[in-house]
């Protein structure tokens, strides 16, 4: 790996990856992955306070602990100008594919094209996230009726109530405005 990287610098190679750039009140935040809100972020702030477990056991518990008590939310969202609202059990801004260890919530984002993906979870029931949980994990739970998954540039997000996270990080409560800002990070490129 070190040589790698070694090369790499030496040969001054590097490529562009996309950014999201986060609107919170008077205060940018930047996300390289997922930036989420609704019961995820939810069951984020229950695992936070949680030391007992790490990793992907510390969020499932967290998960079914949240269940007993999660409500969700209306939204109101805006996406590159289009207005739609409604209740949603979760929403997951993805410039990267996934998070919490592996968990593919906007599996077909890319870091690299210029979009944003949304993955909106209509208001469902424990069981129907209980059974469609394990999903996540695939990518496979877009396909499910209750999930739509969306695209834009840049996505305007209110509620009352939920909290934000951006990549595992509190950001604090709504509203925010997300927007991508296309190849905003140089990275190292160890690609040969």
């Amino acid at each position: 790996v070190a040589r790698g990287i070694a090369r790499s610098l030496l040969a001054g190679r590097t490529r562009a990856i996309d950014l999201t750039c986060i609107e919170h009140g008077s205060r940018q935040v930047w996300s390289l992955g997922v930036t989420s809100m609704g019961l995820d972020s939810a069951v984020n702030e229950r695992a936070d306070r949680t030391r007992r477990f790490n990793g992907t056991t510390r969020y499932v518990l967290a998960l079914l602990a949240e269940m007993r008590s999660f409500r969700t939310y209306e939204y109101a969202v805006t996406v590159d100008g289009e207005s739609m609202d409604g209740p949603a059990t979760l929403i997951a801004i993805g410039n990267g594919s996934s998070y919490g260890g592996g968990m593919q919530i906007c599996p077909t984002a890319s870091m690299t094209d210029g979009i944003l993906d949304i993955t909106w979870v209509d208001r469902a029931s424990r069981t129907t996230i209980l059974r469609v949980f394990p999903r996540i994990f695939s990518g496979s739970h877009v396909k499910h009726p209750a999930v739509r998954v969306l695209q834009g540039r840049t996505i305007t997000v209110q509620s009352r109530g939920p909290v934000v996270y951006a990549d595992g990080e509190r950001v604090g409560e709504l509203p925010i405005v997300a927007s991508v800002v296309a190849g905003g990070l140089q990275m190292l490129d160890q690609r040969t």
